[in-house]
């Protein structure tokens, strides 16, 4: 009597992989039977780094079947070489390697501006990018809308600079704002970190958000309000009233685990708040003048 004992093989697809921070990568695991009766195989993955996840779709699988394997990136950077472990019922288990390559972003135009990658407020904006906006799930969702459009015209206003070396005292006076709202916003956040994470984040991107419309564009509403009566606080309750809305959907989006659902609403929530920033200071400074 020959016994044949279950035996299986593990392979991926492709072998190497790149990703880009704040974007996901897909490969496909591949489970052959070699001999034997099928037994059900549980898939794990071991040597990611921090900051990165993985998620596989299924998760047990038959031989001969297969399972995609994806990636998030997150804040991950870096090369590095993963195991992806098959184990059965029986105790057979087979493994198989990927090579990760975590292509960093560049904050390009700060780089330009200030003349290194590691100069100061440079490290400054990266570090708020990958420690609190990277780390989080809703983080990384709102990052990937705004990730396609800083990087749609970042580049040609960085090789701008590069061609007028005149520009950079500009340029730095326009990023120290802020450099300045980043540290604001992230040391009141801080202390929320411990307790939850993505409770942080909301906090921190609301503040965040917030300060940019009052810094950056409501001296363009004061300006047009000097001519224009177009600011009316009827007018400001309907606009707040569309952040609060976003928020729900963002928290709805995120207990469901819809990835294209809290994208579109994070960032929605980001632009509304801005613009209640610009909308609502020409009131507030009418009232304040008027007393």
């Amino acid at each position: 009597l020959k016994v044949m004992g279950f035996d299986f093989t593990v392979s991926v697809e492709p072998s190497t992989i790149e990703i880009e921070q704040g974007s996901s990568g897909s490969v496909v695991v591949k489970v052959k039977l070699v001999k034997g009766t099928p037994e059900e195989v549980v898939l794990s993955l071991e040597g990611l780094p921090s900051g990165a996840s993985y998620s596989f779709s299924p998760s047990k699988v038959k031989p001969t079947g297969s399972s995609v394997l994806t990636i998030n990136a997150g804040s991950a950077k870096g090369q590095y070489t993963v195991i992806i472990r098959a184990t059965s019922k029986s105790g057979v288990t087979k493994t198989a390697t990927l090579t990760i390559k975590f292509k960093e972003k560049k904050c390009i135009i700060a780089t330009v501006t200030y003349g290194s990658e590691v100069a100061d407020e440079v490290q400054l904006l990266r570090n708020f990018r990958d420690n609190i906006v990277l780390s989080t799930y809703a983080g990384r969702r709102f990052y990937v809308a705004f990730n396609a459009f800083y990087y749609s015209w970042s580049p040609y206003v960085a090789q701008w600079i590069l061609a007028n070396p005149w520009s950079k005292p500009v340029f730095k006076a326009a990023i120290y704002p802020l450099i300045g709202i980043l540290l604001l916003s992230t040391s009141m956040a801080e202390p929320l970190t411990a307790l939850s994470p993505e409770l942080a984040v909301y906090l921190a991107g609301t503040l965040i958000s917030y300060l940019i419309g009052l810094v950056y564009f409501s001296p363009v509403t004061v300006l047009v309000s000097l001519k224009k009566k177009w600011f009316k606080v009827s007018v400001l309750k309907k606009i707040g009233l569309v952040p609060v809305t976003c928020l729900l959907l963002c928290l709805i989006s995120q207990v469901a685990a819809v990835d294209t659902a809290l994208t579109v609403f994070t960032s929605m929530y980001v632009l509304s708040l801005v613009a209640l920033a610009a909308y609502s200071t020409p009131i507030a400074l009418r009232k304040l003048f008027l007393k």
